[in-house]
């Protein structure tokens, strides 16, 4: 009868642990989707300008990042300032955090612990990196995605 006892605890024990670790598995490989809004689009600054070098977005969170990335960014959109007051004039920086895509229109943003280990070269940052997807065809618009204001996402880091 004791040793019946015993067995059945470590059933018990086994039975939970199993779960355990099949739910972190799962949990670890479930991909989440993040909703989206189009906020804006715009015309490319210029004729010859080609964004389709820039395979992700860029994560705007504040009024200042937002100038940086449309007149003074790396990727060269070269927009005025006034252009650049008066989109940002258009956002809510208090309720929204913004995605700038450059040529193409998002699809879908998803985040996962899998996809953040294979797409991802920052693992000292904590915030979780979005992933994005984006439709096929390409244009000459510049469009501006709004998703809620967290200090948990941000840009992917090839």
């Amino acid at each position: 009868m004791k040793t019946l006892k015993i067995l059945l605890v470590i059933i018990a024990f086994l039975t939970v642990a199993i779960a355990i670790a099949t739910f972190m598995f799962f949990d670890y490989h479930k991909v989440r989707y993040v909703p989206f809004e189009r906020a804006m689009a715009f015309e490319q600054p210029y004729d010859s300008f080609d964004g389709s070098y820039l395979r992700t977005f860029l994560y705007v969170g504040s009024q200042e990042d937002m100038v940086n990335c449309l007149c003074k960014s790396d990727v060269n959109l070269s927009y005025s300032d006034t252009f650049a007051t008066r989109v940002c004039s258009e956002c809510d920086f208090e309720k929204y955090d913004y995605l700038i895509t450059l040529n193409r229109e998002l699809d879908s943003l998803k985040y996962s612990g899998c996809l953040t280990d294979h797409e991802d070269c920052a693992p000292w940052d904590e915030r979780t990196p979005l992933i994005s997807v984006f439709k096929k065809n390409t244009d000459d618009s510049i469009y501006v995605y709004r998703i809620q204001k967290t200090k948990m996402f941000r840009c992917p880091i090839p």
